[in-house]
């Protein structure tokens, strides 16, 4: 009765030994020491709400990406409608130049007046790029939208509007007229006003988006920052010591060596006993 005792004992160690061994090699062989549920219930759910909130912030930063991206598209569009804005001042600079300036009919007039009316129709193509978010911002609400572009750049809904900053020709946008082969002297003096007043327009709107990039900047990196502290939590709470793994690990493959050596005595001696009472 007393060997049954005993080997049941040293068998019920052998079962704890071997659980908790195949524990640690799994530590050993993830690099974790939570590697589900099971390892600690608790510390498990805190590592998955820290990844969820990981995913959060990068999903939200990845969309912010995007969203600066656009903001780079149309402030190299403003720059390259800036430059395009002083070659049309320069070409009506150069009829007007002329004393007295060059006659309504004359060739060379209407040359620079049908190159003014291209300049234009360029400002109204760089207004509105193919992608769509810059387009939103620089074109024309009957193109781009009239809605100002409201994003989230934080969690629980934080949002930011970006405003529309219109630089295509039209009077809500730059209000550059139009001009002909026809148009008279006095004409091309008002597109020469009307050209000063866009650039300053122009300027100040490039400086609105410039802040609203600033601001896309700064909660990509604030998001940034959390995403990491919520990343380097889950990975800090499911690591394991490596050392104490790897000693912890042999300390239990000693002891289930000996309780196999112990069961093969007490097996051995039973068996023994039973031959002598035979």
């Amino acid at each position: 009765m007393s060997f049954n005792i005993g080997i049941s004992q040293v068998l019920h160690n052998l079962r704890l030994i071997n659980r908790d061994l195949e524990t640690v090699t799994t530590h050993l062989a993830t690099g974790k020491r939570i590697n589900s549920s099971k390892d600690d219930p608790a510390v498990w759910a805190s590592i998955q709400r820290s990844r969820s909130e990981f995913g959060n912030y990068t999903a939200i930063n990845d969309s912010l990406n995007g969203v600066a991206t656009s903001i780079h598209i149309a402030d190299g569009s403003m720059d390259a409608i800036g430059k395009t804005m002083g070659e049309m001042k320069n070409t009506l600079e150069t009829i007007s130049a002329n004393d007295p300036p060059l006659p309504i009919g004359n060739a060379e007039r209407s040359k620079l007046l049908r190159a003014y009316g291209e300049m234009r129709r360029q400002i109204d193509q760089l207004s509105a790029p193919t992608d769509e978010g810059a387009k939103k911002i620089m074109a024309d609400p009957a193109i781009g939208g009239p809605d100002d572009w409201t994003i989230v750049v934080g969690p629980n809904g934080v949002i930011r509007t970006i405003r529309k900053e219109e630089v295509h020709t039209g009077p809500t946008g730059l209000n550059i007229p139009e001009l002909n082969e026809n148009s008279t002297d006095v004409e091309i003096q008002q597109a020469l006003t009307s050209l000063d007043a866009a650039k300053d327009t122009l300027t100040a709107r490039r400086k609105t988006l410039e802040l609203d990039g600033v601001a896309i900047a700064r909660a990509q990196e604030y998001n940034g920052k959390l995403a990491t502290a919520h990343l380097v939590h889950a990975e800090n709470s499911e690591a394991a010591d490596m050392n104490e793994a790897a000693a912890r690990a042999k300390s239990l493959e000693l002891r289930q060596t000996l309780s196999s050596e112990s069961l093969k005595l007490l097996t051995d001696a039973e068996t023994r006993i039973l031959q002598l009472l035979a």
